[in-house]
């Protein structure tokens, strides 16, 4: 302490000093944030085990978060019974409400063209673009990617027991730079927009 009549050698009080200090730490934080990126989260998604979310409710929840484009390519949709499959349902709701909805389906000349053509016509006739795949190749893929972000991968076919009772595995990713190197190599199936 100065005496009386001798300035202050700390000019400010001391609880300017703490916001101070406060407010470099936060920008630090902010700034090591900012040149770290985004974190991309993967989440795993197991069709019927009891420890992750069900691959049906994944898959509902993206497409109804869908703002834009839907893009969808499938080895095998079905009918479930005599009505469409549940995720169908989904995307013809989500291209109601304004989304660009897309699905490929395979259509090689073999046994899933019979199985995916009732599903097909149903998804046509309700506002989504779809694509048949070449006749002397198999599509086998099983992707979507919802709104050029989030990418749901795995290994579920859209029928009642790819769904709801195989053992199937499937990647959620919320990452854009995937998502568009997907959409390239959807790009060059015959078709595609």
């Amino acid at each position: 302490m100065g005496l009386p009549l001798q300035p202050d050698l700390h000019p400010a009080p001391p609880w300017w000093w703490r916001m101070v200090t406060l407010l470099v730490v936060t920008l630090a934080v902010l700034v090591a944030a900012i040149l770290a990126g985004p974190q991309r989260a993967a989440v795993l998604v197991v069709g019927v085990d009891a420890d992750a979310a069900p691959y049906a409710v994944v898959a509902t929840e993206r497409i109804r978060s869908a703002r834009t484009r839907l893009d969808l390519v499938m080895f095998a949709a079905w009918m479930d019974g005599d009505r469409p499959h549940p995720l169908a349902v989904e995307l013809a709701a989500a291209a109601s409400r304004g989304v660009a909805v897309t699905v490929c389906l395979d259509f090689d000349g073999k046994d899933t063209d019979d199985r995916n053509a009732p599903l097909a016509s149903w998804m046509a006739a309700h506002g989504i673009t779809l694509i048949r795949d070449e006749p002397d190749r198999r599509t086998h893929a099983k992707v979507l990617v919802c709104d050029r972000r989030w990418v749901l991968l795995g290994s579920h076919n859209w029928t009642r027991t790819g769904v709801h009772a195989n053992r199937e595995l499937a990647v959620l990713l919320d990452d854009p730079e995937k998502a568009e190197e997907i959409l390239a190599w959807c790009a060059r199936i015959p078709g595609w927009k």
